[in-house]
């Protein structure tokens, strides 16, 4: 019976250990800054952030419709365009051009 008074009596100990603002190991719990609130953010402000994120969805859209018709005029040319890339960019790195 002592063995759970002395479980419950550390379990209170600590519960009142953080209401306090300290720590298990005795040093001071770090509290939240003062208008560093995560919810603060405005409603105005996240309605902007998912309109840019819809604009670049839109764009990447319409680069990829772009794409796939050159992709579909190019035909069999295709990996030789691909290899072009790759040669171009190996020269890039390696200051040839």
């Amino acid at each position: 019976m002592s063995e759970r008074r002395e479980a419950r009596d550390s379990n209170e100990q600590r519960l009142t250990r953080r209401h306090l603002g300290v720590a298990n190991d005795g040093s001071a719990m770090r509290l939240p800054i003062p208008g560093t609130d995560r919810g603060a953010l405005e409603v105005e402000d996240l309605l902007k952030i998912v309109l840019v994120l819809v604009v670049i969805w839109l764009v990447l859209e319409v680069i990829g419709g772009v794409l796939g018709i050159l992709g579909e005029l190019l035909g069999p040319l295709r990996p030789l365009l691909g290899l072009a890339v790759i040669i171009l960019i190996v020269l890039w790195l390696l200051d040839r051009i």
